[in-house]
């Protein structure tokens, strides 16, 4: 903690005083959460056992809301909308095997139920349609896709508790803050 880092020099309290200063000075401008921190959250709703399933949702997410970053039409939006868009469309591209419909609708439920984002509501519609449309105009999502689904079969990626497959292992999700693997 800061504390034991200042030696006695300073107390909690000074630390906390300290802190509000500094954010009430910056009008507490600081780091809003990103498209892709929202996405890490509600993964733990998707509830496919799936690795592959999983694996493509993060990096076609991941892709997509980089691509927001660039586009100032999507400034708009905030982030955990561009975020749940983003998993839509790449649930869209997997497969009813991979990706159950019964998984899908419960996904959508629980976002409803735990975020209060709604798949048919006016302003996920519209982020989707944007989405898609500055997908088409800018990117070849298909290579993205072909890209995955080549590194997926070349690791035969294993769909079960035993066998931790590499997709599942290499999908840049291992930080302190993602907990995915609880559900």
């Amino acid at each position: 903690s800061m504390v034991k880092l200042g030696r006695g020099l300073f107390t909690a309290k000074d630390v906390i005083d300290m802190e509000t200063q500094i954010l009430t000075s910056m009008n507490w401008c600081v780091h809003p959460p990103t498209p892709i921190c929202f996405m890490r959250q509600f993964l733990r709703l998707l509830p496919s056992k799936s690795s592959v399933a999983r694996y493509i949702v993060v990096e076609v997410s991941r892709f997509i809301s980089e691509i927001t970053t660039c586009l100032y039409k999507f400034v708009s939006y905030p982030s955990s909308v561009v975020a749940y868009a983003s998993m839509l469309i790449a649930m869209e591209r997997i497969d009813a095997l991979t990706l159950t419909v019964r998984e899908r609708e419960l996904f959508m439920q629980a976002m409803k139920d735990c975020t209060g984002l709604q798949t048919m509501s006016d302003i996920v519609l519209q982020a989707v349609r944007d989405l898609r449309q500055s997908l088409e105009n800018n990117v070849n999502l298909t290579d993205l896709l072909e890209t995955i689904d080549a590194h997926c079969q070349t690791r035969q990626v294993a769909d079960n508790a035993t066998n931790m497959s590499s997709c599942k292992a290499n999908r840049g999700l291992d930080s302190p803050r993602d907990v995915s693997d609880v559900i």
